[in-house]
């Protein structure tokens, strides 16, 4: 139950970091740039912590709950990493530029693509060890969606 708690936690904390990242462009005082890149710095520190504590339970005593809690660990790392970047992004580069527009393309494809996989994977692996997870072809299927999302806007 506790580790439930602390990923409705942390899921919250990174969807607060993802909604004050699509703000900073209106913001006008650094405090707040600065204050934003050590919460996303310390929600990559803790998703590496998370996932390294699921891998450890997980080698210690085989396949368990951990698994589920390490996929959404890692999926959670890769979207902080994603808005870390694109953090360093906002303040390396103007928004209006379109390297800035480009860059936010690729880091969107890269973290669609990222979500896919291990969606795939966490299918595999629970698939292999329990039954035909229903809940985890929901979120396939809406990775893949965005997926191609992406891809169709880059086509256009």
């Amino acid at each position: 139950m506790a580790l439930f708690l602390l990923l409705m936690l942390i899921k919250t904390l990174s969807q607060a970091a993802q909604t004050r990242l699509a703000l900073l462009p209106t913001y006008t005082d650094d405090r707040r740039h600065t204050g934003l890149g050590w919460m996303l710095g310390v929600l990559v520190g803790v998703h590496a912590l998370l996932a390294n504590y699921h891998i450890g339970q997980l080698t210690q005593f085989g396949p368990s709950s951990h698994i589920l809690f390490l996929f959404e660990n890692s999926i959670l790392l890769f979207t902080s990493l994603i808005l870390l970047v694109r953090y360093f992004l906002h303040l390396s580069l103007s928004p209006d530029s379109p390297a800035h527009s480009n860059c936010t393309f690729m880091l969107d494809i890269t973290l669609a693509s990222l979500r896919l996989t291990a969606y795939l994977m966490l299918f595999c692996v629970i698939f292999h060890y329990f039954t035909l997870p229903l809940n985890t072809l929901r979120a396939l299927y809406v990775s893949y969606v965005q997926l191609a999302e992406a891809i169709e806007r880059f086509r256009t």
